[in-house]
């Protein structure tokens, strides 16, 4: 009896495993590139808010850019603006249901 169990594992691990080998799916992507037309950098953070707008972290440009699937907008922080970001580096970021 415990000789046809282990056969019947070894068999179902040998069709999960070729079943998982065997999907055949071609992925394609996109590079998305930053308002100055190079990569975003180090992110630290990634959110999606309730509109579907991403938003994005950069450590490097020490900014906040937004995407709406075509293009990015930047925050940055601006002594002059008080709009504008209140800090210089973003560590985490988080969208809340109010967005």
């Amino acid at each position: 009896m415990k000789g046809k169990i282990i056969i019947l594992y070894i068999f179902l691990f040998n069709l999960i495993c070729h079943c998982a080998v065997a999907q055949d799916v071609n992925l394609k992507f996109d590079l998305v590139k930053s308002p100055n037309g190079k990569s975003l950098g180090k992110i630290n953070a990634i959110a999606q808010d309730p509109y579907g707008y991403m938003w994005f972290a950069s450590q490097g440009e020490k900014c906040i850019y937004r995407y709406d699937g075509n293009r990015f907008t930047t925050f940055r922080y601006d002594a002059d603006n008080l709009n504008s970001l209140s800090v210089v580096t973003i560590e985490t970021m988080y969208a809340d249901a109010k967005g």
